[in-house]
């Protein structure tokens, strides 16, 4: 009886083993399939905001694997005036009596003059000036 006691203990402990295998091959494959679809939506050539898709002529880009877009574009189809100083390198935005103010390479940005901090500083990538897409929910209170 010991015996067999034994192999079947065994034969549990190799069959559950095996199910752990598979179950974190299984998990594995998912998170990479995300991963890979989530880079895909980030690189495409639209942003979608309010639930709407938006045409925008620059490729989205990926910094550090965050993602950025084109912030001229994309503030532009919302309706808002892009306006770029380069004596100091800010970029203001403008929309009825709201006023965005963001410096390039900087976290700081200000809301109708109240300071913001952003977790990704605006960029300039080949020419043209990216911002993180998270930051446009948070400075023009869109969903992103």
């Amino acid at each position: 009886m010991k015996v067999w006691r034994k192999n079947f203990v065994r034969q549990e402990e190799f069959m559950l083993r095996r199910i752990v295998i598979v179950f974190n091959i299984i998990f594995i494959i998912i998170t990479l399939q995300m991963a890979t679809i989530l880079e895909v939506y980030a690189l495409n050539k639209t942003v979608k905001i309010n639930s709407i898709d938006k045409a925008i002529m620059i490729d989205c880009k990926k910094v550090e694997g965050v993602s950025f877009v084109p912030l001229r574009s994309t503030i532009e189809a919302l309706g808002w005036a892009v306006e770029y100083n380069p004596s100091n390198d800010s970029i203001t935005c403008t929309k009825d009596n709201d006023i965005v103010v963001l410096n390039i390479g900087s976290i700081e940005a200000c809301v109708d003059d109240q300071k913001i901090l952003l977790d990704k500083a605006p960029v300039v990538i080949c020419g043209m000036t990216y911002i993180q897409s998270k930051a446009i929910a948070e400075l023009f209170g869109i969903k992103v």
